[in-house]
């Protein structure tokens, strides 16, 4: 054999033996299928590639508000206003292209955000949505799961929010409500959707990046939880969540070089509602999407029985 074939031979298989080891490695990686099945998240999570620690981190004077007893029910609640100092978009999931004129570096609380490389808001024409809240749907709504319809990699039809109940001891009421579509184009997608365990509420997103990606965009997101126990005494402690859990990834991709991201609420708040940025395609049929916006309410919870 040609000596340049087997060096090339010898090569491409180092370069499978290593990729297979990673993956094997890393339960992050590895793809499951139903919705329920959790893995704890690895720490500590990656660096950045252009030299942005991601670790989840508390910001710096952070102080979970407090509330009158006499406005709490017994057992958990969800704040009815955003927390204090900010606009109640708390955490954006992707990157943000730049001169954007979403209100999120003044009163930003949660996970820090970085900046697209390739995209500029105008030009791009990037389209950002309204947040739908779960509090629309419930006093004491909470987000659920996601929803999206792909048509091919990094280019979706639809997507929309779903929401559950917060019940009084921290868990979620039966019943589903699917908020209006943020966005719902022409071109038929395929149906993927990541939904929390009925005993946890999310707290946070995890992104998945494929790091050989052409243009930035989403490729796969799913949703950081915990049960309310754990989020309100991580709160107290002005601490992060220990041993958080996370949905099913979607939609289904298998990047060559990953990174993941994690962006979660301020300690002691939890996922409420969303919105999302995106740019459509020219002929109006389907959209990239660029980043999602949290909204993250402060998680109350109280042991004095309620009047009346």
């Amino acid at each position: 054999m040609d000596l340049s074939k087997k060096t090339t031979t010898m090569t491409l298989l180092i370069s499978l033996v290593f990729f297979l080891f990673i993956v094997s490695g890393d339960p992050l990686l590895a793809q499951t299928s139903g919705e329920t099945e959790l893995h704890k998240l690895k720490a500590p999570v990656d660096v950045d590639a252009k030299g942005i620690d991601n670790e989840p981190r508390i910001p710096g004077g952070w102080k979970l508000p407090e509330a009158s007893p006499q406005l709490l029910r017994e057992g958990y609640s969800v704040a009815k206003g955003p927390i204090d100092g900010t606009n109640g978009l708390n955490i954006v999931a992707g990157c943000v292209p730049k001169d954007t004129p979403i209100p999120i570096k003044d009163g930003f609380s949660g996970s820090f955000w970085v900046a697209c490389n390739d995209i500029n808001f105008v030009k791009d024409k990037v389209d950002v949505t309204d947040v739908t809240t779960c509090l629309d749907a419930y006093p004491n709504g909470v987000l659920e799961g996601l929803f999206i319809k792909e048509v091919n990699n990094r280019t979706w039809e639809s997507f929309r929010i779903s929401c559950r109940k917060l019940l009084k001891d921290g868990t979620l009421g039966a019943e589903r409500v699917k908020l209006p579509f943020l966005f719902n184009f022409e071109k038929d997608g395929q149906l993927h959707y990541t939904i929390i365990d009925e005993n946890k509420l999310s707290f946070g997103f995890l992104e998945i990046q494929n790091q050989l990606h052409i243009k930035e965009g989403l490729l796969q997101v799913a949703l950081i939880n915990q049960t309310a126990a754990e989020i309100w005494n991580a709160g107290q402690a002005g601490r992060s969540v220990a041993n958080a859990q996370v949905t099913k990834r979607v939609p289904p991709a298998k990047p060559l070089l990953v990174k993941t991201f994690t962006w979660n609420c301020p300690p002691g708040t939890i996922l409420t509602g969303a919105g999302i940025g995106h740019i459509p395609n020219k002929k109006g049929k389907h959209t990239r999407p660029i980043f999602i916006l949290g909204e993250c309410r402060v998680l109350h919870h109280s042991a004095r029985p309620q009047n009346g």
